[in-house]
């Protein structure tokens, strides 16, 4: 089993790691969804253009649901830029991760350093592979258990049992995330391979599943609350919930050069 780390030290780590350089992490998160917008922008126009009929719509309710749908369908859907825009999602989503992650090890180099450490052929081959391994599991198991929750609820025909299974349905989805989602962390930081970093991450979060699940939630409030605040807000908490989550992961796999514990 490995030690004990808490949801409210890795949010209070987050904090203080997000103050020591706020700046430089706000500007990297508005780059981070800047660069995204525009490769939305270039890859699946219609998108934008159904967001712009959809508020049409709105502010012109003159408009019935006949002229909507003819205008809906006059977009022609691109899979070739919606797939693109998927795989380019993920590798930028793969720098983002590491750029927290080196930062809650006290290991950030600079930007070139970091590009040259993530974008490797193995770490990308095993990072897709493992983020595939990852959702194949976590869909299959919770389509079971949703199966098998409304097999009970409907032999029972309560609706207090659909309710049981319904949060328990939820908390088995968190609990699966819990153990596998470091997975991924652990491919770009030690350049595991997809199917040890699984078993790493499922071996190594045994025990800490509680505080894993406590941090998700405690995470979602951080968001909510950093939307309430609007575009400040959420500048603020999205990169201090990231390095939380990178913190937990420095603790709990004793990474090399791991900053201090939080006491």
């Amino acid at each position: 089993m490995s030690k004990k780390v808490f949801a409210t030290d890795a949010i209070k780590a987050g904090f203080q790691l997000f103050g020591k350089n706020w700046l430089m992490h706000i500007l990297f998160v508005i780059g981070y969804y800047i660069l995204s917008i525009i490769l939305q922008a270039l890859l699946n126009p219609g998108d934008f253009k159904a967001m712009y009929i959809i508020m049409q719509a709105r502010t012109n309710p003159g408009m019935n649901a006949n002229e909507l749908a003819m205008q809906m369908n006059q977009i022609q859907g691109n899979a070739l830029g919606r797939l693109s825009m998927l795989l380019i999602s993920v590798l930028i989503g793969m720098y983002f991760s590491g750029y927290f992650i080196r930062h809650a090890q006290n290991r950030f180099k600079g930007f070139g350093d970091l590009f040259k450490d993530v974008f490797t052929g193995k770490k990308i081959g095993n990072y897709f592979l493992a983020l595939i391994l990852i959702v194949l599991a976590v869909v299959g198991l919770s389509v079971v258990f949703a199966i098998l929750s409304f097999i009970l609820a409907a032999a029972t025909n309560s609706s207090f049992v659909m309710t049981i299974g319904v949060i328990l349905f939820i908390l088995f989805i968190f609990y699966l995330y819990a153990r596998l989602y470091f997975a991924l962390f652990l491919v770009l930081d030690k350049g595991a391979g997809a199917v040890d970093a699984i078993e790493q991450s499922w071996k190594q979060t045994k025990g800490n599943e509680g505080q894993i699940i406590l941090f998700f939630i405690l995470s979602i409030l951080l968001a909510i609350l950093g939307f309430i605040l609007f575009i400040i807000g959420l500048l603020v908490m999205i990169p201090v919930i990231y390095l939380a989550l990178s913190w937990f992961y420095v603790q709990l796999f004793d990474t090399e050069d791991a900053v201090e514990e939080i006491i």
